[in-house]
């Protein structure tokens, strides 16, 4: 099963994909991909995992993307107008 993840994860990300983030990650979550970082590939290594501390998280965010295009719980302004909203 692991191994056709990883092929799955690999065709769908090898050249789509330039960087991602998942914030407030927890615990096993974070152990989990840890582990499966090796079967993945390569393209795993440009998903970057952040716990719940705002702190380290947020001058990431502003750092690739502009203030005005995150909403205020991911360090933007309160201005923010999301394009679609999902659930």
């Amino acid at each position: 099963m692991s191994i056709w993840m990883a092929r799955q994860f690999e065709q769908a990300f090898s050249n789509h994909m330039k960087v991602a983030y998942i914030v407030n990650a927890n615990f096993v979550f974070t152990t989990v991909w840890n582990m499966m970082k090796p079967i993945l590939g390569q393209n795993v290594y440009k998903v970057d995992i952040f716990g719940s501390n705002k702190d380290q998280w947020v001058p990431v965010l502003l750092k690739h993307f502009p203030r005005d295009q995150l909403s205020k719980r991911y360090g933007g302004t309160r201005h923010f107008k999301p394009v679609q909203v999902y659930g």
